[in-house]
């Protein structure tokens, strides 16, 4: 994909469709003339979104002029889509000085629901996807934010790394204890556990929280059952036995949980 983005055109077009069919997307490739390059649907029911995607190749960093975000508009409603999404290897304005607001932002802002991304944030999104089983319906303000290239990977960085930085085991107890009490056998609503736990005054948004939970239910192989669309949850094993699992998917076998109190003696 990096080598198609520096000579671009359909090669580079076709390489994005690829990784993001291989991400659960459908994926249709139209880049004809006056056309928009792609248009990608999550085709997930009620919680279905569409962005039409523009290839950028380049063989330096895509300007604005370059990025041409008033064609990604038109193309965007051409196709009926909700959002256009401008991706190239790198956009010009914003290693020099990786705090200001360059024009290319400005310009996507005033346009209104268009976003740029860079190929090292959507390879990290393909990896963590392939790793963690994200739901689709998860990753709509990943792709849909307007945010500098810089930002937009702090915000992935949850999705690589979900267990850093989170308390996943005090947050394990806290259903469990939920479950057995006032959820009386049914499942439990975790947007009152983010709400009630003050995961928000931690820094935490509930998107962020939602994907750690979610990927929590990957790497307990199917200790906890996760419902994203009713946001609720419920564990089907002990927190001790489901965080053994989680400790054997994350590190093999003979590692200890990162916080638990053996580790906390040993460090």
């Amino acid at each position: 994909m990096f080598r198609t983005s520096y000579t671009g055109g359909r090669g580079f077009e076709k390489a994005l469709c690829a990784v993001l069919e291989d991400m659960g997307f459908s994926a249709r490739h139209d880049g004809g003339s006056g056309k928009k390059d792609a248009i990608v649907v999550a085709t997930v029911g009620p919680e279905s979104y569409s962005f039409t995607v523009e290839a950028k190749g380049s063989g330096g960093d895509v300007d604005n002029a370059a990025a041409d975000v008033g064609a990604a508009a038109n193309h965007r409603d051409l196709a009926e889509a909700e959002h256009a999404l401008i991706i190239a290897r790198k956009f010009a304005g914003f290693a020099a000085k990786p705090d200001r607001d360059p024009a290319l932002l400005g310009e996507c802002r005033s346009t209104g629901r268009v976003s740029i991304m860079e190929l090292e944030s959507l390879e990290k999104i393909h990896a963590s996807v392939s790793r963690f089983s994200y739901p689709l319906p998860l990753l709509e303000d990943v792709f849909t934010t307007l945010e500098s290239p810089r930002d937009k990977l702090a915000r992935i960085d949850g999705l690589v790394t979900p267990v850093e930085g989170f308390d996943y085991k005090k947050l394990l107890h806290r259903i469990w204890i939920r479950q057995g009490s006032s959820a009386q056998g049914e499942e439990v609503p975790y947007r009152a556990v983010f709400q009630e736990d003050g995961w928000k005054s931690k820094g935490m948004k509930f998107d962020d929280f939602q994907r750690r939970l979610v990927a929590l239910e990957t790497l307990a192989a199917g200790r906890i059952q996760v419902n994203a669309g009713a946001r609720e949850v419920y564990l089907r094993q002990s927190p001790d036995l489901i965080l053994g699992q989680i400790q054997k998917s994350l590190w093999g076998e003979g590692h200890d949980v990162p916080g638990s109190q053996d580790h906390a003696n040993r460090s």
